[in-house]
């Protein structure tokens, strides 16, 4: 079973957990992601000609470091 919950949909599975004093637990899973919501959006103003750098953090789930330009 693969389940991203940054990817919207649904996925059923099934979980058991065992244990030897208290026996076996059998769960059925059925999990559902659902679209993000809207982020918290991010206003810059500039004069014409002019640079504006602005920092935004957000949450990159890459496994290499990766860096973003956006040019306006």
């Amino acid at each position: 079973m693969e389940y991203f919950p940054l990817k919207a949909g649904t996925v059923a599975g099934r979980l058991e957990l065992s244990s030897a004093d208290l026996g076996q637990f059998p769960y059925e899973l059925n999990l559902r992601a659902v679209p993000a919501g809207n982020e918290r959006e991010l206003q810059v103003r500039a004069s014409l000609g002019t640079t504006q750098t602005v920092t935004a953090r957000f949450v990159s789930y890459a496994r290499t470091r990766a860096d973003y330009t956006c040019k306006v």
